[in-house]
């Protein structure tokens, strides 16, 4: 069903949490590294949105992507149907991670897409996804064919902020996150992810069509090609990660970074992106 924005509560932990203008993040430096794609989803107008990875690549919109403004002051990217956001072709090494907050509004008929890295024709690295039912899942695949399908025992609820997250490493263990807690581990994935020059994928999943669309809002998505500890996904879900999205570039972490809060001094509005 169609939603209005109107109605979406503020989320939690917001408010004496947020740190001020210009100040280090205390997770900054862990989180900087090999962080690859990261869209604060904070720009509130056209086509492109800006990455803060500092690595210059921007996610763009696609078919009716539209920028909103929730009545918590929440700024998302809305899709629906064959909307998404098509990102950068990044391959990874020995580790991945991804996570996403999302507002889902509707459920699909297929896996809607949340994060993904895929060919036209069904070829896939890895995939983050909501099933028809709600339930959080993931495929890896070392192939481009078949793969690892992992299927938690978690069941999205609609109309909720909620933050998602996939990890990998070069050893077959992988792991699910819902809020920064893991909800499923395996030790079984594949040791290794099938590399392409194909874009990574927001809000779509399989071949752009509408039956695999997730239908809600976008806050932030990031990369990374390292897999992420369990406590940097609890240090994501516990300060809103859109809100770190300028580095300063005197201090160091390898990429001459680290995570400092500084583009939303007024925190008013905060934005994202409709899907």
């Amino acid at each position: 069903m169609p939603f209005s924005p109107s109605i979406i509560a503020p989320p939690e932990g917001w408010g004496s949490q947020k740190p001020s203008a210009g100040t280090p993040i205390d997770c900054g430096h862990c989180l900087a590294r090999s962080l690859e794609w990261f869209l604060p989803l904070s720009d509130g107008s056209g086509t492109l949105c800006q990455d803060a990875s500092g690595r210059g690549r921007p996610g763009a919109f696609v078919d009716g992507v539209r920028w909103a403004t929730t009545s918590s002051g929440i700024v998302a990217a809305t899709t629906l149907s064959t909307n998404y956001i098509r990102g950068p072709a990044i391959n990874v090494g020995s580790g991945l991670s991804c996570c996403a907050r999302v507002f889902q509004s509707q459920r699909s008929s297929g896996d809607a897409g949340v994060i993904s890295k895929f060919y036209l024709g069904g070829k896939y690295s890895w995939r983050l996804t909501i099933g028809p039912d709600g339930r959080l899942m993931a495929y890896l695949s070392a192939t481009g064919g078949s793969g690892y399908s992992a299927s938690s025992s978690y069941f999205l609820p609609l109309s909720t902020w909620t933050t998602l997250g996939l990890a990998w490493n070069a050893s077959g263990a992988a792991k699910l996150y819902v809020n920064g807690k893991a909800v499923w581990s395996s030790t079984s994935a594949p040791t290794s992810l099938y590399a392409s020059s194909q874009p990574i994928w927001l809000a779509m999943n399989y071949d752009l069509l509408a039956a695999y669309a997730f239908a809600g809002y976008f806050d932030f998505a990031a990369v990374w090609s390292r897999t992420l500890g369990d406590a940097e996904f609890a240090q994501i879900a516990d300060r809103p990660f859109h809100l770190f999205s300028h580095f300063d570039p005197q201090a160091g972490d390898g990429l001459g970074r680290r995570l400092v809060d500084g583009s939303l001094a007024s925190h008013s509005p905060i934005l994202g992106a409709a899907v």
